[in-house]
């Protein structure tokens, strides 16, 4: 997680170098979105199918995106699960309290998701850019779909 963090270091100086005023760099974990796949009953063999859909929600209301997957032979109640995860933005540090409260941290890998997440969010407090980031559990590009 180091690495993950010089690598946002780096680009936060460079948007500051280049003055184009106020920026946030997004942010997301691959193991997370499985782990909130598994905590709302997805099949997990849907994975890259329900990201090409989850990742519409910055163009698209909460609606759009679930009736896709429905559509998309997502289980209706698995859907309705997701939501709760999908709309959570926040601060890496604030996002690490706010997920130890749900049941992604009942599971391993949500509980190991969010370790590294806290690592990471502690990485990028070190380096001082955390105020630049934010950890956006909807984004799920160049994830091969």
């Amino acid at each position: 997680m180091v690495a993950d963090a010089e690598v946002v270091k780096i680009i936060s100086s460079i948007l500051k170098n280049l003055q184009i005023g106020k920026f946030v760099v997004k942010l997301n974990h691959r193991k997370l979105l499985e782990a909130m796949m598994e905590a709302s009953g997805c099949d997990l063999r849907k994975f890259k199918t329900i990201c090409s859909s989850i990742d519409k929600l910055d163009k698209e209301p909460w609606e759009v995106v679930s009736k896709e997957l429905i559509q998309k032979e997502v289980n209706e109640l698995s859907v309705n699960e997701l939501e709760q995860y999908v709309k959570l933005k926040g601060k890496p540090s604030e996002m690490v309290v706010l997920l130890k409260e749900t049941n992604l941290y009942k599971l391993d890998s949500g509980k190991a998701s969010i370790s590294e997440l806290e690592v990471l969010s502690c990485n990028l407090q070190a380096f001082e850019c955390e105020d630049s980031c934010l950890i956006d559990l909807s984004l799920a590009r160049g994830l091969d779909y």
